[in-house]
């Protein structure tokens, strides 16, 4: 299955919907018990991951919509620099959702350094891009 078909499938769809859910869910929580510091720690790191998955669930969306659309035309032997970005980005993103369920700090804090490195794929992918469709264009490849 293609990264795009992945994050197009029903089952990914169903996973954000449940997570938002849940956040609702911890919303009625906290208006109906008087939590303890640690659980409104939990509550509010959750509600702001919610918000991190639906908009990462966004950006997939319109990621897979272009796709969609550049498929229809001769792949590009470019489209290999996105491999490296995609791998360490989906590491990052797994890592940091075991790490919030976990609650493994070390992991977590682990997890800040790879997005430099991230960065850096990034920089590459788009220098080698700019270089390859003409210097002198108005195209800039760099997402940000």
């Amino acid at each position: 299955m293609t990264i795009f078909a992945q994050m197009r499938s029903p089952t990914t769809k169903r996973s954000i919907s449940s997570r938002c859910r849940s956040i609702r869910t911890a919303w009625h929580i906290l208006l109906r018990f008087q939590p303890v510091a640690s659980d409104l720690r939990r509550v509010v790191a959750a509600m702001k991951l919610s918000s991190n998955l639906e908009r990462m669930a966004d950006q997939a969306t319109t990621i897979a919509r272009r796709a969609r659309k550049l498929n229809q035309h001769p792949p590009l032997p470019e489209v290999e620099l996105i491999r490296p970005m995609y791998e360490q980005a989906m590491s990052m993103f797994k890592d940091s959702v075991d790490a919030f369920v976990r609650e493994d700090v070390d992991l977590g804090r682990a997890i800040v350094p790879r997005d430099e490195k991230l960065d850096e794929l990034n920089r590459v992918a788009s220098r080698k891009l700019n270089r390859a469709h003409g210097a002198g264009s108005e195209i800039n490849c760099e997402v940000t």
